[in-house]
């Protein structure tokens, strides 16, 4: 049951030729924040060959800076449009509704780091602990590059560059 109801999920996204959908629409839009990074990373100075941990995260923390000074008014729904929270609320309630998302809701809210406060297009509090995301949830989410990341604070899901360190946007209220 839990298989077709993921399956099916999955149709409502990405069916047909082209997909306008919310699905394209958040790749879309990461696919354009990434870009913006890319730009912005382009001007800071390289890394010297064989740079050690402090040198990469003054650069880290340089790009953090640029990304923030970027998007002086970030606010919620930048990438989590108001069509694609509610597409996404509703793949997430779906997946971890009833005896099979069990495990998979336990996970979420055992292992995040709830009670800490993560904003748009602000860096992710140093030392936090990050959240694992299931393969269940992972499996109906849409996919974004291998430098962005979900994650879950408390039980909203986030949009994490994990190159940058920095949150790119913040679904509120996720997990139901």
């Amino acid at each position: 049951m839990r298989v077709a109801c993921v399956l099916a999920l999955v149709g409502v996204f990405a069916c047909g030729g082209r997909d306008d959908g919310p699905r394209a629409e958040l790749v879309d839009r990461v696919q354009d924040y990434v870009a913006l990074r890319r730009r912005l990373e382009a001007d800071l100075p390289p890394l010297a060959p064989g740079a050690d941990a402090e040198a990469i995260e003054k650069r880290r923390a340089a790009l953090a800076e640029k990304l923030v000074a970027a998007s002086p008014d970030a606010h919620p729904g930048t990438i989590f449009t108001a069509r694609v929270g509610a597409a996404l609320r509703e793949e997430l309630r779906t997946v971890l509704a009833g005896d099979d998302g069990k495990n998979a809701r336990g996970a979420i809210l055992d292992e995040n780091p709830d009670g800490i406060r993560v904003e748009p297009r602000r860096p992710y509090p140093e030392g936090a602990p990050l959240s694992r995301v299931p393969a269940s949830v992972l499996a109906v989410l849409p996919p974004v590059t291998d430098d962005v990341e979900y994650r879950f604070v408390g039980r909203d899901l986030i949009l994490r560059d994990a190159h940058a360190n920095v949150v790119i946007d913040v679904l509120p209220e996720a997990v139901p």
